[in-house]
């Protein structure tokens, strides 16, 4: 709920929404993606931030790919909560995001006590094959995304590598989708989970 000139209303109304959740699963927030094109606010909308939402201290999907990151020492780092979304349908279940808000300092202390990386405080993530993948879309905003996230935290990574996405590929989503067996497809859109069989 917000407060606006003519009292109290809905802040997420006419919008698809999903819960935010912390490291434990347990909900902290919600996002929500405007539905119409005529809505004049911006496309994605979050929770304002509270004790206990912080977005400099939230990644999207934590509680879900908490257990892919302790057992492959490796996050994906994508742009939005759809990119999460379609990475775990598609197996990458190691997928997080960010709550819009670059990935700074307190995400990488999340991401590196998952993976372990919890050495002396001149180890870095890369140094003892813990890993993280930042995959953004190809258009400006991600660009730039991509550009804070290498500059702002050089020093917690060892190791960087980027792969620029074809202008036929706009989105991590697209390259997933092309990715994706036309069974996995199919599965997707009637909303159940495919196998990778």
């Amino acid at each position: 709920m917000s407060e606006g000139q003519r009292g109290i209303y809905d802040r997420f109304r006419g919008r698809l929404m999903w819960p935010i959740r912390d490291v434990t699963g347990e909900v902290i927030g919600f996002g929500a993606r405007r539905l119409h094109e005529d809505d004049q606010g911006p496309k994605y909308l979050n929770t304002p931030e509270t004790p206990l939402y912080k977005k400099n201290q939230v990644l999207y999907g934590i509680d879900l790919a908490k257990g892919a990151i302790r057992s492959e020492r490796t996050t994906v780092v994508v742009e939005g909560y759809t990119d999460v979304m379609a990475c775990h349908l598609a197996g990458i279940t190691n997928a997080v995001a960010t709550c819009g808000t670059a990935f700074g300092e307190e995400h990488v202390k999340v991401v590196r006590r998952l993976m372990g990386d919890m050495g002396t405080s001149t180890m870095k993530v890369g140094a003892t094959g813990a890993k993280v993948i930042f995959t953004f879309d190809g258009d400006e905003a991600g660009q730039n995304a991509a550009l804070k996230s290498f500059q702002a935290w050089t020093s917690s990574f060892s190791r960087r590598r980027s792969w620029p996405l074809t202008r036929t590929a706009r989105t991590p989503v697209t390259c997933v989708w092309r990715a994706a067996t036309p069974r996995c497809r199919r599965s997707w859109s009637i909303g159940s989970r495919c196998s990778s069989s």
